[in-house]
């Protein structure tokens, strides 16, 4: 019971030693990196702000100004769908079809289904 005592002392320091030994070299990365010149972004100029242009006002969108689209009507649906010849399919979905877009199973079958149709597969899914 003994010697299995110190081996896991010995195991526990020699496991702690590279921790100890990359703190030097983190506090010395540090440092250098206090030490470094400052890039443009960080640098403060000594010149005024430059003069804001009135036509560019024009462009300017937030939230209560900007354009709305306008309401659209719903529209019934059947099911099952009645695809037509160079219809445009648009997947909107989660995680499920965000996946399904590494394999193409899906649009594989869809198009298996309706050969002669020319379909367009689009997917919007996001995770």
């Amino acid at each position: 019971m003994r010697p299995l005592a110190i081996l896991s002392l010995c195991v526990l320091a020699f496991s702690l030693l590279p921790a100890d030994a990359q703190a030097p070299k983190r506090r010395a990365k540090k440092a250098a990196q206090k030490t470094r010149a400052q890039d443009a972004k960080n640098r403060k100029l000594d010149q005024p702000a430059p003069a804001k242009d009135p036509r560019l006002a024009g462009y300017y969108i937030n939230l209560k100004t900007s354009p709305r689209a306008k309401q659209a009507e719903p529209v019934a649906t059947t099911l099952p769908l009645s695809l037509h010849p160079h219809d445009q399919v648009a997947l909107i979905g989660n995680g499920l079809f965000d996946n399904a877009r590494h394999y193409g199973f899906f649009e594989s079958l869809l198009h298996q289904r309706f050969p002669r149709h020319q379909l367009s597969v689009r997917n919007f899914a996001w995770p």
